[in-house]
């Protein structure tokens, strides 16, 4: 990591709390006796106990500093309940204007020890003492530490992403959170000390304002802490194309701008600490200051308040770690510019113009000949994408390699369509060179029409082709135009590998796999190039000799190679291997009131010959696909449900306990009655669905057990119970031979119980 000097001075003079270099306060004993604190406190998942053993600790060291602090709980909200609680701390500044840091106190069900976040939390600790000596604040801080953050899906799925509703913690806080000036966020997500901060903008649909984007980079660059900003990413968050939603989601859509601060990671040892270790303590340390450094330049910088206006259309890239922002009247002004030289083209060189209009119109019908054909090759290579990896039983091979894929997409169709296009000398193609590259001006000026009527920011990757293909109309020299082609998609191209990359799955099945829509748009992008190259095959023809016979086949071989290339390591590709095994996720599923149970076994890739076994069952897939179902015999019985009933007033009091083998994560209870819905009372929250006559009763995850829950109900009004218990932990032994497989377990035991 890259930091200044004084920072190794700093830690090694660790005991002394405030140094004469900096009016921050930091202590490295403290860091690591937080941050190995946290960090025992592993698992830290929703309502656990390391999570209460945290939350207990961070109010005795705030007591201990004389910070006051406030607890939130979930006893009492709507449409939603955990066994988790939140803590807030506020420091109040010169001005009302706030700023939010938000820290989860939860992690993933799933994370790893190593990646928990204890450094999360410690920085959160060691910030607020830092700002608690502080002289004076320029702006208020409210730091909170939010339980309930992560959460399982709905159904108990694999996580995919953040799912919208399941931020508890940010929900909670959000009812309740009605500040008088400008407010503005900052959501900390470290899973332990990064290398480079990587900030997060937006979310899916929404992105942070331009003056917070300008403020943190020029407070992070001041700090010298490596970070990286993804601008692509940006585009891909402001389209709405992102698959997921992120932890910035409710707080971008209820109107506070905010960023979301993440890390890139080197592999544990790697920066100097002991191998497997991590970090190291002075390398911690000093990452620590830096980033108390950071958000107090930060916060200087809102010394003037919080704007209020919101800036969407600005774009943003990195130039060797320099952060470049351009706000939207200067993008709007760059953009005026460059349209104003085909209408100059037009005053200027009228006759010209008239002359290639005519022209136009007369052969309009080769475009769409071009058009055609560039559609219908790229058609054939998705057929060929797909019967490749049907062939090989695995369907979603475009997911582990979906950049490689896309290319072999594009240079099947080219292989085809440029032999196939020598061909069609006989139909009457317009002889006139600067046809093809005018058209492809004019091809392009309609794409960053379009696209700037969608979003002022989307229209820069075809200014940028439409600027080289202005150039490659310009120039005469037949080596000059080849390399205007070559710079003309860069911009095209590094979009389409951030889209993969970024894992923007969706948008990535919409250019690789879709037969219609997809390749219309592919085509309608492709076309201007086509022509370009078409107007550099005329160039080259030109030019007599061997370099006329040779540039055909040079093209012919440069797009063939490639294809043939891929396609080999395609067919030979498996990203899976011992380091990263293949994923297999087994369901298990039991029906105790049909007395039956399924066990479905999913992965992308064939599982054919893997063994499964159980303490009372054992199989092996046999079929070739990546989907195998099992119905085992036996019916065990991993959940109880008793009742007890005492009526009072006229009223029925039930106790209802729910006992489960192992560590259920999830109850899911409803209450389903005869007639409409009345519930007197209940110890946990619940929503009410008249038309369904259902009731749901909320219960946090990762609930206690056994759990009990008192419900008061009307006297003889038919009530059902119906339970749902879902486990990511089996509550029996399960293996699976075969050391290329990774397995991840889910159970549901549904039953219905009769109340009354």
């Amino acid at each position: 990591m890259k930091y200044s000097a004084c920072i190794v001075v700093l830690y090694i003079v660790s005991a002394i709390p405030l140094f004469s270099q900096s009016p921050i306060y930091f202590s490295a004993e403290e860091i690591e006796k937080n941050t190995a604190f946290f960090s025992d406190c592993y698992p830290r998942f929703e309502g656990s106990e390391g999570e209460h053993r945290a939350l207990a600790y961070i109010q005795e060291e705030l007591t201990l500093a004389r910070v006051p602090w406030e607890i939130q709980d979930f006893s009492e909200m709507e449409g939603g309940h955990s066994f988790s609680q939140s803590l807030s701390v506020t420091l109040k500044g010169k001005l009302d204007d706030t700023l939010l840091c938000i820290f989860p106190l939860n992690h993933p069900a799933d994370e790893t020890h190593s990646s928990s976040g204890a450094v999360n939390l410690a920085f959160a600790l060691g910030f607020i003492k830092a700002c608690s000596l502080a002289r004076e604040l320029p702006v208020t801080v409210q730091v909170l530490f939010l339980g309930a953050e992560f959460q399982l899906p709905p159904q108990g799925d694999i996580p995919t992403g953040v799912q919208p509703g399941t931020q508890l913690g940010t929900r909670l806080f959000l009812g309740s959170f009605y500040p008088s000036a400008p407010a503005t966020v900052l959501y900390f997500n470290f899973k332990d000390v990064p290398s480079r901060i990587l900030f997060k903008t937006g979310t899916r649909g929404e992105v942070a304002p331009y003056w917070l984007i300008r403020r943190l980079f020029t407070s992070i660059s001041d700090a010298e802490i490596p970070f990286t900003i993804l601008g692509n990413q940006n585009q891909i968050f402001r389209m709405g194309l992102a698959d997921t939603a992120t932890l910035l989601d409710p707080y971008l859509k209820a109107g506070y701008p905010g960023v979301m601060l993440e890390g890139e990671y080197t592999a544990p040892g790697a920066s100097g600490g002991t191998a497997g270790t991590g970090p190291s303590a002075m390398e911690r340390s000093g990452w620590f200051y830096a980033g108390y450094q950071f958000l107090f330049r930060f916060l200087e910088s809102g010394a003037d308040g919080f704007p209020g206006e919101w800036d969407r259309h600005y774009l943003f890239f990195q130039l060797r770690d320099k952060p470049v922002i351009i706000p939207e009247k200067s993008l709007l002004l760059l953009y005026l510019v460059i349209l104003t030289l085909p209408l100059l083209y037009i005053v200027l060189a009228k006759k010209r113009f008239v002359k290639y209009l005519i022209n136009f119109l007369k052969y309009s019908y080769t475009l769409i000949i071009f058009a055609g054909l560039i559609f219908f090759f790229l058609f054939l290579a998705t057929e060929v994408l797909r019967i490749m990896s049907g062939l090989r039983n695995f369907p979603d091979l475009w997911k582990y390699t979906p950049y490689l894929m896309f290319i072999l997409k594009i240079s099947i169709a080219l292989s085809l369509f440029f032999p196939f296009f020598r061909f069609l000398r006989r139909i009457r193609f317009p002889r006139n060179r600067n046809f093809y590259s005018m058209t492809a001006i004019f091809f392009m000026l309609v794409c960053v029409v379009l696209t700037a009527i969608i979003n002022i920011s989307f229209a820069y990757y075809f200014i940028w082709a439409f600027f080289w293909a202005i150039l490659f109309s310009i120039f005469r020299n037949r080596f000059m135009k080849l390399v205007c082609l070559l710079f003309a998609p860069v911009w095209l191209f590094k979009i389409g590998y951030d889209i993969f990359s970024l894992k923007a799955v969706g948008l990535a099945a919409y250019l690789i796999n879709s037969r219609i829509p997809g390749n219309l748009l592919l085509s309608a992008i492709l076309l201007p190039f086509l022509l370009m190259i078409i107007r550099l095959g005329f160039a080259f023809a030109g030019s007599g000799g061997r370099l006329r016979n040779a540039a055909p086949a040079v093209l012919y071989s440069l797009t063939g190679g490639i294809t043939i290339a891929l396609l080999i390591y395609t067919v030979r590709y498996m990203p899976f291997n011992e380091s990263s095994p293949q994923p297999v996720l087994y369901r298990d599923f039991i029906n105790m009131d049909a007395e039956e149970r399924n066990i479905l076994i999913e992965s992308p890739s064939s599982m054919k010959g893997m063994a499964v076994l159980a303490d009372d069952f054992n199989f092996t897939v046999t079929g070739p696909h990546g989907t195998a179902s099992f119905l085992p015999q036996s019916l065990p019985v991993f959940v109880e449900f008793d009742r007890a009933q005492e009526n009072f007033l006229g009223r029925n009091q039930y106790t209802l306990w729910i006992r489960a083998a192992g560590t259920p994560a999830r109850f899911s209870l409803s209450l389903l009655f005869g007639q409409d819905v009345l519930i007197y009372d209940c110890g946990f929250p619940f929503t009410i669905r008249p038309e369904e006559r259902k009731a749901v009763i909320h219960v946090g995850d990762f609930p206690p057990n056994p759990l009990r829950i008192d419900i008061t109900l009307p006297v003889e009004t038919p009530v059902e119970a119906v339970l749902e218990t879902i486990y990511t932990e089996l509550p029996y032994t399960l293996r699976i031979q075969g050391d290329r497989f990774g397995l991840t377990t889910r159970l549901k035991v549904a039953g219905t119980y009769k109340l009354q």
